[in-house]
């Protein structure tokens, strides 16, 4: 994997969180503190697992300051 880019784990997770934003806003937030830690940048992007998009996900990765996404 890039070191640009970020994976969020757990496919079936996010779309069933997503009754509660600050849940998913949590779980990105962790899986960008948890990148820095390991590889001393901050990711560009974020490569989600199949099935783990759903509408208004992109919005909230945008917040988190990610440029891109991969499904």
């Amino acid at each position: 994997m890039s070191r640009d880019h970020c994976l969020l784990c757990h496919a079936w997770v996010l779309p069933n969180l997503n009754i509660n934003e600050s849940s998913v806003k949590a779980q990105i937030g962790v899986g960008i503190e948890q990148y820095r830690y390991h590889f001393g940048v901050e990711p560009k992007g974020m490569w989600l697992p199949d099935a783990g998009f759903y509408p208004g996900l992109d919005l909230l990765l945008k917040e988190a300051g990610t440029q891109i996404f991969l499904l």
